[in-house]
């Protein structure tokens, strides 16, 4: 896609793409910063039919014919999605995750090298800038607030998110209820494609508040996951969590992540964070600013919000989620 929208916006000029977007092919060796041969024979991908792989603050040519902008515009960032929003938070040392809720949700916090992670996440390529490769840790969740508007329906709602989380608020939240997700299989860090979705811990004191909290709470509960996954594998301990997108702004389900994570999260306040990143990228690339310490400087994050369970009631929390994910996870033979 990446590499299609190029090509369009310099006229057919230049077919090229960045390492971050590269990475995502399973045509990319991340080691070698470059298009493997043996992965590309294996798919039967002719490597000419490739493009260029440059880094992501490279000179990618300019604007060519693009209603709106003016031709000669230079292009001089290209960045993936997560990849993107990881740097718009300023984020390029470890011990920091970036949280992005969407329809899915993507953590990921950088490495200082590549390396192989054992369990529930995956390396891929963060950025390149100046010939030098940034890699990171990430875990993809691939149903977040997707379920919000099929909840709301459920529930009577009218598939309003905003009418669910008002709801879930006045859901107790000791109720023994959890609502796994898996509406199309569980991503990390259990990659579990045959899981299927289900509340657990229905009783007859369950109410529709309830059930909305369990879906609420799915969100949260699915990024604490991968959250300790990579705390268990990253070169330093994860002291915070920054988080965009959507479900990002509700403060409430925020204090339970905090809670649930056992570290404060900072929630941003710019509404499109992947688009930050990439014109911090450009701006970096122009001279805008001249070193990537400048960036931290420039965000206007919210303040942070701190946990406030002690760890035997967070694990308390988080042991009934287990059980909730164990049952999803089971089924019959065929």
């Amino acid at each position: 896609m990446d590499a299609w929208l190029l090509w369009n916006a310099t006229g057919g000029a230049q077919h090229a793409c960045d390492a971050s977007n590269a990475s995502r092919t399973q045509l990319f060796d991340l080691a070698r910063g470059r298009w493997d041969e043996g992965l590309c024979e294996l798919f039967s991908v002719p490597m000419e039919a490739l493009p260029r792989v440059l880094d992501s603050d490279a000179d990618f040519g300019h604007t060519n014919g693009v209603p709106g902008v003016a031709d000669g515009t230079p292009i001089r960032a290209m960045l993936g999605d997560s990849h993107a929003a990881l740097f718009g938070h300023g984020v390029d040392q470890p011990g920091v995750v970036k949280a992005t809720y969407g329809t899915g949700s993507s953590l990921m916090t950088p490495l200082d090298t590549i390396t192989q992670p054992e369990r529930g996440v995956t390396t891929t390529v963060a950025w390149s800038r100046r010939g030098t490769i940034t890699y990171a840790l990430e875990g993809n969740i691939l149903v977040s607030a997707a379920s919000l508007p099929w909840a709301s329906e459920l529930l009577g709602l009218g598939g309003d998110p905003g009418a669910l989380a008002e709801l879930a608020e006045r859901g107790a939240p000791d109720s023994g209820v959890d609502f796994v997700p898996a509406l199309i299989g569980l991503g990390a860090p259990y990659w579990d494609s045959d899981a299927l979705g289900l509340f657990s811990g229905l009783t007859f004191r369950t109410g529709r508040a309830e059930m909305a909290r369990a879906v609420m709470e799915s969100i949260a509960l699915q990024v604490a996951d991968v959250f300790e996954a990579m705390h268990a594998q990253a070169p330093q301990p994860l002291e915070r969590l920054l988080a965009d997108g959507g479900p990002s702004a509700n403060r409430w389900l925020m204090g339970i992540q905090a809670d649930l994570i056992g570290v404060p999260v900072v929630p941003s306040d710019a509404p499109e964070a992947s688009a930050l990143g990439a014109a911090y990228m450009a701006g970096l690339a122009l001279g805008r600013w001249e070193r990537l310490a400048a960036i931290p400087a420039l965000q206007h994050d919210d303040d942070p919000i701190e946990p406030s369970l002690d760890e035997r009631a967070r694990e308390r929390r988080r042991a009934t989620w287990r059980t909730a994910v164990a049952r999803a996870r089971l089924h019959p033979p065929a």
